[in-house]
């Protein structure tokens, strides 16, 4: 009797470290992640705004600010502050994320063209400029925090529709920049997508 029982116990541990190995792997299984041009359609993707969205739009409101005569023309490099972009689509994306691309290009393909000023970082900046006036730390020389000539924002508009074929979203990407001294809108472009699929992914 000790004997069966014995046998069944160690019959049972062997399937037990089966199935818990078979556990194991399973939580691996699949394919590894791979690394991908932000441009190109990845094969998780909905019908929502991506990467490659961001790329191309972001890229070709870069190319159009630089073009802007109030730009192109300028005897010098004008002041551009970042106002948010609005987000009027039903996807919950990091909206901020195409001034901050449209920037950075700016800033890197077109050095001298224009100027961005950090708003964002402005209680920083009021505080070293106290620490220099009172003599707390070294002071290279006074300068006045730069005004702005022109702020630069957008929207996204979407449109979508479901039904039992799939869904469909359209989305309109706009870019403005305006004069801040008189309101007015000195430049303006835009983009649109619209895509189709089967099923929807989650966006956050």
């Amino acid at each position: 009797m000790h004997i069966y029982f014995r046998s069944m116990f160690v019959g049972l541990g062997s399937l037990s470290l089966v199935v818990f190995a078979g556990c194991a792997s399973d939580k691996h299984a699949g394919k590894p992640a791979v690394q991908m041009d932000p441009s190109e359609h990845g094969f998780v993707a909905g019908t929502g705004v991506e990467s490659q969205d961001l790329v191309q739009v972001s890229d070709k409101m870069a190319r159009s600010i630089i073009a802007t005569p109030q730009i192109a023309n300028a005897k010098n490099p004008p002041t551009i502050g970042l106002l948010p972009v609005e987000n009027n689509t039903r996807f919950p994306i990091q909206k901020d994320i195409f001034n901050k691309r449209i920037k950075a290009l700016l800033n890197s393909k077109c050095a001298g063209k224009v100027t961005f000023v950090a708003r964002d970082r402005i209680d920083a900046l009021k505080k070293e400029k106290s620490m220099k006036a009172a003599g707390e730390v070294t002071n290279t020389g006074e300068k006045p925090l730069l005004g702005v000539d022109f702020f630069l924002t957008g929207e996204l508009t979407g449109l979508s529709s479901a039904s039992s074929a799939g869904r469909s979203d359209y989305v309109l990407y706009t870019f403005r920049l305006i004069d801040a001294e008189n309101s007015a809108e000195v430049w303006e472009d835009m983009d649109e997508i619209k895509k189709q699929g089967l099923e929807d992914a989650a966006y956050r």
